[in-house]
């Protein structure tokens, strides 16, 4: 083995260290969970907004039935 062999990589192959690391994830996680929560809340959003879009659907069936019913 040659001299060459040991020397220092540069930066961007250096093996990051643990805290790098550590750090590196928690950042990640973090934006996962945000991501996740506003996921999240955008479904119940969306499903109250359908939910009451069939709900007053009905109502105006029932209404519109009603009406030609009682003609």
């Amino acid at each position: 083995m040659s001299m060459q062999d040991h020397n220092p990589l540069p930066r961007s192959q250096q093996p990051v260290t643990r805290q790098e690391f550590q750090r590196k994830m928690d950042e990640i996680d973090m934006e996962l969970e945000s991501a996740r929560r506003w996921r999240h809340l955008r479904g119940s959003l969306w499903n109250m907004f359908v939910g009451g879009l069939s709900g007053m659907g009905i109502v105006m069936l029932m209404v519109l039935a009603g009406m030609h019913l009682g003609r």
